[in-house]
């Protein structure tokens, strides 16, 4: 009987004390090779097989091929390796119910007539809900524009054929189907749910608001609801669609690219992740919204955050529901990115959201957002995937005033923000009038 390999169990537990991960559940690893030659060699010697590689950069997925778990692997210059690690939709991983301040999407939905919103169709009340005048999204519209810049979403997808969304999005990438595209996010439902979610015949005012999970409450009609009482829906359906409708609240104009690296349950990976940061760059996006987030802290997923502020790309992400004061949610945490809390319509800190500097780049509003929801619906979202989306928005306008704006730029304009009484929300809430006027 061989004796363990010592040398390379001491490796892979360093590697899973680093990362707080259990290598054993995570046999795919995200190597970086940035010697100028040998990498073949390097793969053999080392017992790797490469699954997968980002074009352009030097970053594999791979996996030790089974015949070479017992050899030694040593690191060496040049040569970088941590374990693909699950990435999660904050909301996808909470399961207490964040959905507070109902009257504020009641206000919202007291007119509930579709109408055309800047080469698309809305609900009247969507414009001028809540979130949009509390921020002054509303009146920034009429005094800097529209913001016509390209936003990538690394989220869930999209709903292509929703008339909020068709007009605006440009071909995305669906990184769990391995498909180029829109990346509908009716790809995670059953023949029969697709069916039952297809646009409906009732109109908005006669349907009713029913809670799906603990973050997302769509208008449906009450045959529907009987319906996914039984048949649930994924817990994450629906999230990119709602986030992309946060972003064109205060950017009707930005063209919004989808990236799919989560599947409907909320949960992606690290290395899919990696992908979509670095196809939105090459394919010219400026901003990239990133409504997710892990607790481990990835030494790759720094380097690539470094590498698209080196190339002008501004980053927004979501601070996380966990309610706790922390600076350890990722990417929200890195420098170059910022990060972002939810507050109450009545500025008050959410009850779900993560806080404390410097996680927390500023605040926006995350409470009860009249959002657009798949199959031609609309619904009310909780947590800071949608807060965050906001600060997406003003990104794509402060790139309409200075077309060469670097994260510096963005992060100094939505530092003219509302104050706030609590310190450990950031800046304090965002003004889209004061962050665009301080240009």
């Amino acid at each position: 009987m061989k004796r363990p390999n010592l040398r390379l169990t001491w490796v892979l537990a360093l590697l899973a004390l680093i990362t707080g991960v259990a290598l054993a559940a995570t046999p795919e690893f995200v190597l970086r090779y940035e010697r100028q030659t040998g990498f073949r060699d390097y793969l053999r010697q080392n017992g790797f097989v490469v699954l997968r590689s980002i074009p352009g950069q030097p970053v594999h997925l791979v996996r030790r091929a089974p015949r070479a778990v017992e050899r030694s692997f040593e690191p060496a210059d040049g040569v970088y390796l941590e374990p693909n690690v699950e990435v999660w939709i904050p909301e996808a991983k909470n399961e207490t119910s964040l959905v507070d301040t109902l009257q504020f999407l009641l206000q919202a939905l007291n007119d509930p007539v579709p109408v055309d919103y800047y080469g698309s169709v809305a609900i009247r009340g969507f414009a001028d809900q809540p979130a949009a005048t509390q921020t002054r999204a509303d009146v920034a519209r009429g005094l800097f524009g529209l913001g016509v810049w390209t936003v990538a979403v690394v989220d869930t997808g999209s709903d292509p054929n929703h008339p909020f969304l068709a007009p605006v999005l440009v071909p995305g990438y669906d990184f769990v189907r391995e498909r180029p595209g829109f990346a509908p996010e009716q790809d995670e439902l059953s023949a029969d749910q697709r069916s039952r979610l297809a646009p409906p015949n009732v109109p908005f005012g006669e349907m009713e608001l029913y809670q799906i999970n603990p973050t997302t409450t769509p208008l449906l009609e009450r045959s529907l609801q009987e319906y996914v009482l039984n048949n649930p829906l994924p817990k994450a359906f629906g999230h990119g669609t709602m986030v992309m409708g946060s972003i064109r609240l205060v950017a009707p104009g930005a063209r919004l690219m989808p990236l799919k690296a989560f599947d409907g349950t909320g949960r992606g990976t690290l290395f899919n992740v990696l992908r979509a940061l670095y196809f939105a760059q090459a394919n010219g996006a400026r901003v990239i919204n990133m409504s997710l987030s892990s607790t481990v802290r990835s030494e790759e997923l720094e380097r690539a955050v470094a590498f698209l502020d080196s190339q002008r790309v501004m980053l927004v992400a979501s601070a996380g529901n966990d309610g706790v004061e922390t600076a350890g949610v990722y990417p929200a945490g890195f420098d170059r990115v910022l990060g972002v809390a939810s507050v109450s319509p009545l500025d008050a800190r959410s009850r779900f959201t993560n806080f404390g500097v410097p996680l927390v780049t500023l605040s926006a509003p995350g409470e009860g957002l009249l959002l657009p929801y798949p199959g031609n619906r609309w619904a009310g979202g909780w947590g800071t995937s949608f807060a965050a989306p906001l600060v997406s928005g003003v990104a794509a306008l402060v790139l309409g005033r200075k077309s060469d704006a670097t994260t510096n730029d963005l992060e100094s304009a939505v530092s003219h923000a509302a104050a706030l009484s609590d310190p450990r929300l950031g800046a304090g809430r965002l003004d889209v009038v004061l962050a665009l006027g301080s240009l």
